[in-house]
């Protein structure tokens, strides 16, 4: 009887007639189909032929079968996770699904096996979407967290969304603009360079993206707010505000690997449930420590207030720097006036004449545009929004302007910039990247810490003047002081004086008293005469 229908469904197949739908709804006629076999087969190669693709036949629709039979466990795992329940017979399930039966073949079938292609099976987009690959259990299983309260349970966790581009126009790895950078540390980067990352939008995205093909489809979809119970959403709401803070005054780029993304993501939304006073924001923080499915979903969300932070600094950027240094021209001029302003960073100093080809060596970090992009993005005019409050309010209270606030709007500058460099008549939106970004960014660092080598009094005094200049233009601030009130005071004569009259005025006081002294000593004297 086997080989009665294994002849009748190679005739079906051969005649040309659509196939009958499978159980799991899919037609025979959409799978791989196999080679044909040669017109010099003799009668009794033919059925051992078709008795073999039979077994084949057979073997792809057993795999399919466990298959979903294991996606149906795993998905009953998934909504058991949400109540705390164990996953270990899934990972039995899944583990038994993808064993195989060998198939014993005699020598003549093993010939006729052997001109036969693989049977491949096919992978099912649900079982990429919700199981992690081997490498990323391996690398977990090696790494110690360092955050007591994550353990080192990180199977089904989705990070890879946390090395994302920085923008939202370009998501195709767009290469950059070959344009070398003389620095002055004799630092170059040329040629394009294409990070491994994904574009994410710089705001909470409002609805789900569908994504087609074989990639992992839980880390391209986007995590939104109706994702969220409502406690669980209060939490992803203060974290996504705390780590813009955290980019600021801790770690703008955390190092780039798996367990350091994680441990930065869960780190940021433990420390807002512990600053919160909201009783429902805590407890969501203590369900999610046990959840791993809501814990990935959080640090996802999280993230994006992170690549929202740069994405709205680097769009400031692009909007400014045309007005700001006077693009104008053919495009030969264009290209030419920004490869000068990015040659050893000229565009970050004050007074740029681009004609001339000048600008004031004794303003580094004094472009205008630098301050106007700080002031729009952390002190901006109205109160239309409040993404960056908690860093506004964290740098007034520290009067002091953190320095990743100004490298960050200088690499965004820079960016810019190289934006204007492709053909010069119009700007072609490169993709601000992760990588790029940090190699830019740690170059202004260093230059910033060469200052510092060089200058004891400079770097902390011209982030204080640069601030001030700021809050000067925000009377909420309560601050009486006016623009430019410190412009070209002697600081080192100030202290100088400050220390010279403290001086005068205790040694007045040490002669008063001598004199008090010697007054009293006299009078005394003459009583008892």
């Amino acid at each position: 009887m086997r080989q009665t229908r294994s002849s009748d469904a190679s005739k079906k197949s051969n005649s040309g007639r659509a196939a009958p739908a499978t159980r799991g709804g899919k037609s025979q006629a959409s799978a791989r189909k196999a080679p044909a076999p040669p017109a010099s087969f003799s009668a009794a190669d033919m059925e051992t032929y078709r008795q073999i693709q039979a077994h084949l036949e057979g073997q792809k629709k057993a795999a399919k079968q466990a298959e979903e039979a294991a996606i149906r466990t795993r998905n009953r795992e998934l909504l058991d996770a949400e109540d705390g329940t164990s996953t270990g017979q899934g990972a039995q399930s899944r583990n038994r699904g993808r064993t195989s039966t060998a198939i014993v073949l005699s020598d003549g079938e093993e010939e006729i096996a052997a001109a036969l292609r693989p049977v491949r099976g096919v992978t099912s987009s649900r079982s990429l979407e919700e199981d992690p690959t081997p490498s990323e259990d391996e690398d977990a299983a090696r790494n110690q967290i360092d955050d007591e309260d994550l353990h080192a349970d990180l199977d089904g966790m989705d990070v890879d969304d946390l090395d994302v581009d920085m923008d939202l126009e370009n998501g195709d790895g767009e290469p950059g603009n070959n344009i070398a950078i003389e620095d002055l540390d004799n630092v170059s980067i040329t040629g394009p360079q294409k990070p491994r990352s994904i574009s994410v939008a710089p705001r909470t995205p409002l609805k789900k993206k569908q994504v087609t093909g074989t990639h992992n489809t839980s880390n391209t979809s986007k995590v939104v707010e109706k994702d969220f119970t409502p406690r669980t959403l209060k939490l992803a709401l203060v974290s996504k505000s705390h780590v813009r803070t955290r980019t600021i005054f801790d770690e703008p780029f955390p190092r780039n690997n798996k367990i350091s993304r994680i441990n930065f993501a869960w780190k940021t939304i433990k420390e807002s449930a512990l600053a919160s006073e909201d009783v429902e924001v805590r407890q969501a923080y203590k369900r999610a420590t046990g959840d791993t499915s809501s814990k990935a979903k959080l640090m996802k969300f999280t993230l994006y207030g992170r690549t929202g932070l740069v994405s709205s600094i680097i769009s400031k950027a692009r909007e400014k720097v045309r007005a700001y240094y006077g693009l104008s021209g053919d495009a030969d001029t264009v290209k030419k006036d920004v490869e000068w302003l990015l040659k050893s960073s000229h565009f970050v100093y004050g007074d740029i004449n681009l004609k001339e080809r000048t600008f004031d060596r004794m303003k580094p970090f004094g472009a205008q545009l630098i301050i106007d992009i700080i002031e729009a993005q952390w002190f901006p005019s109205t109160s239309r929004s409040k993404l960056d409050l908690e860093t506004t309010n964290k740098i007034y209270e520290k009067r002091d302007l953190p320095l990743n606030v100004i490298l960050l709007v200088v690499t965004a500058i820079e960016h810019a910039l190289k934006e204007w460099c492709t053909n010069g008549r119009k700007a072609t939106q490169i993709t601000f990247a992760e990588d790029t970004a940090r190699l830019s960014y740690e170059r202004h660092l260093r230059h910033w810490k060469f200052f510092e080598s060089q200058m004891k009094a400079w770097p902390s005094w011209w982030r204080k003047t640069v601030l001030e200049q700021i809050l000067a233009n925000h009377t909420n601030f309560n601050l009486e002081t006016d623009d430019n009130d410190f412009a070209g005071l002697d600081f080192s004569g100030l202290d100088r004086l400050a220390g010279h009259e403290e001086g005068q005025e205790a040694r007045e006081a040490s002669e008063a008293r001598e004199v008090r002294e010697a007054r009293e000593a006299r009078e005394a004297r003459e009583a008892r005469e």
